[in-house]
């Protein structure tokens, strides 16, 4: 009976109304005793139905996964890792679902307006004032015979796409640290994993909610782009501590101590990256023009 039942074809809304559109499983009530999917009803293939349902999807905050996880994200540091430990999963977006996709909006937001690119070759050039950025560039330019502004271009392309794929770094070398800051804690790695995608998902929030400031302040060492940036890391810093005390619970100038370490660890990282992946963007682009 049940394999008659799994291999049912189903030719209609109306023919399959009596049987779980997932797994064919006779339904008995509006939802499907055994996977939980809803009953088959042809008003919900409706666009106004359709249309109805991602709205509401997207405004109810007290139901919608997408306003739980965000909310609980930005204002309780270390809530969302401590209620993902204890297997309350269903009700928030996994964590690393949302460290990609806040990752891939920032990325997006900081190319599309050159005046607050992050990876700009150019940015660089500009904020140098002793000069060696730029004659690096010509040289590197000239090697590769190409012109300064084809290359300059040709490396920030290369260089974005680099950094996207090796982001992911980014999160297992914090897990590492904290690994090494909590050795003793008996603790998984995957627990510290946990913590560094929910902790760099707010970084990279923090830099999606800021983006509409930095179109009028600028990514340049500014007085005003160089406070913004103090703002930044005081509101990441304070973030990390009370979620290192929210999951790691421990005293709080124990507490400090890691903050420091982990912060200045993950910025080391970071630097190490954009670094990484720039030269790797320069090699690339000089080999594939000869």
């Amino acid at each position: 009976m049940s394999l008659e039942l799994q291999t049912k074809p189903v030719s209609s809304v109306n023919d399959s109304a009596d049987f779980c559109p997932t797994c064919n499983e006779p339904l008995l009530g509006p939802y499907c005793y055994r996977c939980g999917e809803k009953r088959v009803d042809r008003d919900r293939l409706s666009l106004r139905h359709f249309i109805g349902n991602s709205v509401h999807e997207l405004i109810d905050i007290e139901h919608s996964k997408i306003w739980k996880t965000f909310h609980a994200l930005v204002l309780k540091p270390g809530f969302l890792t401590n209620e993902y430990l204890a297997g309350r999963k269903s009700r928030y977006l996994t964590p690393l679902k949302v460290c990609l996709v806040i990752f891939a909006l920032s990325l997006f937001l900081y190319s599309i307006y050159k005046p607050v690119a992050v990876y700009d070759l150019e940015t660089f050039i500009e904020s140098d004032r002793t000069g060696t950025w730029g004659k690096g560039v010509n040289m590197l330019a000239e090697k590769g015979q190409l012109a300064r502004e084809v290359f300059i271009e040709r490396v920030n392309e290369k260089w974005q796409n680099y950094v996207s794929w090796f982001q992911i770094t980014n999160v297992i070398f914090f897990a590492l640290l904290l690994q090494i800051v909590y050795l003793f804690s008996r603790r998984y790695f995957a627990e510290h994993l946990i913590f560094s995608l929910h902790f760099l998902s707010f970084t990279f929030l923090s830099t999606v909610i800021l983006w509409p400031v930095y179109i009028f302040v600028g990514v340049k060492p500014t007085t005003a782009s160089l406070l913004l940036s103090l703002f930044v890391t005081l509101i990441g810093i304070v973030y990390l501590y009370l979620a290192l005390r929210t999951v790691y619970q421990q005293s709080l100038p124990m507490t400090l101590l890691k903050t420091a370490m982990l912060y200045i660890g993950s910025n080391l990282i970071i630097l190490t990256i954009m670094l990484a992946t720039l030269v790797l963007a320069c090699v690339n682009v000089i080999v594939s023009a000869r």
